[in-house]
């Protein structure tokens, strides 16, 4: 029997190193095919085609920082979001910083473990909340402050708060008419989750509230 153990415990081991690497090539995988992205934004001569493809660039390494974070700081099954939201932050901070140079990004509440079919949507919606307040949330790159907060409101419920100081988004482009809101959307269904938008001349908040 301890035979037996030893064996499945070298076996799962073997398993796990396995699946890392996996991961690792995935992460490097998709930083390549955003860098090719980029450097095809440089070759751009209409703003519209640019703007469009650094989106894209930006949608491409939110999912390429979750396979590393897992690699370099959670076990291979689970995301650990407080670390993950603060390098997705300061990449998407350095990526706008034509206009979100004097924004800070600040992460807080509990630090929550999600499992990887959780983790994807759920970063794809942060890298559409936080690159739509850098963009809109202060004009003429004026200085603020963006929040993400999770939070355990029952047992069974999960939320993720993100809020920023800025002008609101009422005057702005409006975040329901744009894809980066029905992609959010969307998302927010495949987590089983509820989206809830509120906004004012002191700021933005938008919750998801999702199952645990």
């Amino acid at each position: 029997l301890e035979e037996r153990n030893r064996s499945n415990q070298l076996t799962l081991a073997e398993k796990e190193a396995l699946l890392q690497e996996l991961q690792k090539r995935v992460s490097d995988n998709l930083q390549l095919l955003s860098s090719m992205v980029n450097l095809q934004v440089g070759y751009a001569a209409n703003e519209v085609v640019r703007h469009a493809l650094t989106t894209t660039h930006s949608r491409v390494m939110a999912l390429a920082l979750v396979y590393e974070t897992i690699y370099r700081y959670s076990d291979v099954q689970q995301v650990q979001m407080q670390r993950y939201c603060t390098g997705l932050c300061e990449y998407l901070v350095s990526l706008y910083s034509d206009v979100g140079a004097g924004v800070s990004c600040a992460v807080s509440g509990i630090d929550v473990s999600l499992p990887i079919e959780k983790a994807l949507p759920l970063a794809l919606i942060l890298n559409e909340l936080v690159s739509n307040s850098l963009l809109h949330a202060f004009p003429a790159g004026g200085a603020g402050a963006v929040r993400i907060a999770f939070e355990r409101e029952t047992p069974a419920l999960l939320k993720m708060t993100l809020s920023d100081n800025g002008v609101g988004f009422e005057d702005d482009v409006r975040l329901k008419d744009s894809l980066g809101y029905e992609m959010v959307a969307a998302l927010v269904e495949q987590l089983h989750g509820s989206l809830t938008l509120q906004s004012g001349t002191l700021g933005s908040e938008i919750t998801v509230r999702f199952p645990a």
